[in-house]
């Protein structure tokens, strides 16, 4: 992932090279990530923070109240690593904001019908459903 333009570093704004997911699940159970990298997957994929916040365990307004550099709690920044993964395969896939935006609010046939959007939020998906 070093070499793509979109890396779980830059997403999640830590300084220390991932070589893989593991090493981003050891560095936020120590540490926990800042709001940074909320705002930097809000950005990537064209949501608001109240929109975030409904995919995260937290409210918008507990999410509000951090600051850019404040480390947030480790099972908000769980979710923002899964998050972050996701985000990092649809632009691979889809290459561009537009596509990417479009395929989360569009009906899945290999989802069932769902909008990947609407069943981010649930916890117990089948991993292979977005790691294909």
């Amino acid at each position: 992932m070093r070499n793509t333009t979109l890396s779980l570093n830059r997403i999640l704004n830590i300084k220390r090279n991932i070589e893989n997911p593991l090493t981003a699940w050891e560095i936020i159970t120590k540490n926990g990530l800042t709001k940074k990298a909320a705002l930097n997957i809000a950005d990537l994929l064209s949501m608001s923070m109240k929109e975030l916040s409904a995919l995260l365990p937290t409210s918008d307004r507990t999410l509000q109240r951090y600051k850019k550099s404040d480390s947030i709690p480790a099972d908000v920044s769980e979710r923002l690593v899964k998050l972050g993964l996701i985000t990092i395969n649809a632009y691979k896939i889809f290459k561009n904001k537009h596509s990417v935006v479009d395929w989360l609010h569009e009906p899945n046939i290999a989802l069932e019908g769902l909008k990947p959007i609407n069943i981010m939020n649930i916890r117990k998906i089948k991993r292979d459903r977005f790691y294909r």
